[in-house]
């Protein structure tokens, strides 16, 4: 197992996409707004999906 987000506060909920391309969670990175995030399982990049 490796970890994949370095990260203090909460990261959790964690899906993989249906052909396993990203790992999405949801995470309160961003106090404002309802975020989730989205994880490359190619690169690592993380990007959000706020709603």
């Amino acid at each position: 197992m490796k970890r994949i987000t370095f990260f203090d506060g909460f990261d959790g909920f964690p899906m993989f996409s249906p052909k396993g391309k990203y790992l999405v969670f949801t995470s309160n990175r961003n106090q404002l707004k309802k975020v989730i995030q989205t994880c490359s399982s190619l690169n690592g990049k993380i990007n959000e999906i706020i709603f």
